[in-house]
């Protein structure tokens, strides 16, 4: 076989893939839904929140308490992301301090190690405070059901 032969059977195999991977691109493109709806933290398309769903028949709550569960842990969720920022923003900040100044200023580093510390127990405490009004919000089986399943 001469050198052109095998360039000339290297393109057609080249070309050949390249269809290939072009037909699987289409066909995995054209058999994905159009328009679905997909869920995502925070909507308000409730019946396709997991989360919402899975509580509603594992408790057998009614969707009145379903809806106020949904409730209390988007606005929970809201609550956490902003203490979680500014987490992030003063470990950010933490660490861009360590490595401006190795020799590091103690007593700027420990105030914010401080910081840092208050931050993440807020975010322990609004856990806490969560967990005790969702178990307000449930009656006795039902807390042991919730129980169980955390």
């Amino acid at each position: 076989m001469t050198y052109e032969q095998k360039y000339r059977w290297a393109i057609a195999g080249l070309i050949i893939m390249i269809l290939l991977n072009a037909i699987s691109l289409i066909s995995i493109w054209n058999q994905t839904p159009q328009n679905t709806e997909i869920w995502e933290p925070g909507s308000e398309i409730r019946e396709r929140d997991p989360a919402h769903q899975f509580m509603k028949n594992k408790l057998n709550l009614d969707e009145a308490k379903a809806d106020s569960i949904t409730d209390l842990r988007r606005q929970h969720f809201r609550e956490v992301r902003v203490l979680r920022r500014e987490l992030e923003d003063l470990r950010r900040s933490y660490f861009n301090a360590l490595t401006d100044d190795p020799d590091g200023n103690s007593a700027t580093l420990d105030s914010m190690v401080q910081e840092m510390g208050r931050k993440s127990a807020d975010i322990e405490l609004s856990m806490h405070r969560h967990m005790v009004e969702l178990n307000s919000m449930l009656n006795q089986e039902q807390r042991r059901e919730f129980g169980r399943m955390m």
